[in-house]
Formats: C-alpha cells, sequence, structure tokens
C-alpha cells in the first residue's frame, strides 16, 4: 500500500464530521510548547491558516505536511495518525 493509499484509508476510518488531523496539529503543537504564529513562521504560514488547519479543515493540503512534521519534529505518519 503507497502512501497516499494508506492516508485514505486512515482518513476514511475516522468519523468523518471529525477534524482527527486538526485535534492531532493541534495537540503535537502544543506539546512542543509552539503557539499558532510560531508554528506558523517555522512552515512559512500565517496565523490564520494554522488556525483554519487546527479547526476547519479536515486535511490540509498535501504539500505542507512535511514541512509541519519537520517543525513538530515527527514523521509525516505520526502527524497522520499513521503510527503512534
Amino acid at each position: 500500500m503507497d502512501f497516499v493509499e494508506a492516508l485514505l484509508t486512515t482518513m476514511k476510518s475516522r468519523n468523518s464530521n471529525s477534524n482527527f488531523l486538526g485535534e492531532r496539529l493541534r495537540g503535537l503543537r502544543q506539546a512542543r510548547g509552539l503557539t499558532q504564529i510560531e508554528l506558523g513562521k517555522m512552515v512559512g504560514l500565517t496565523q490564520r491558516v494554522i488556525s483554519h488547519y487546527e479547526t476547519r479543515v479536515k486535511f490540509p493540503p498535501t504539500q505542507i505536511i512535511p514541512a509541519l512534521a519537520k517543525a513538530l519534529k515527527v514523521t509525516t505518519d505520526e502527524l497522520l495518525g499513521l503510527k503512534p
């Protein structure tokens, strides 16, 4: 199973009304002691975009996932919930 298939399988297995990735992103950010502004600066996004990812978007654009993972010091699999 390639990355995209694994991602789609994981996301489909989540409650379709939840924002699993946003909750995970917020939790990891807070665990690192970062504000939305600080994380945004680390990945070249505004605080508003980070807030949007945490609260409204079920899945941010795939090209930003590696940068978010690197800034949060986790793997992309960990960020996406594919690996604990």
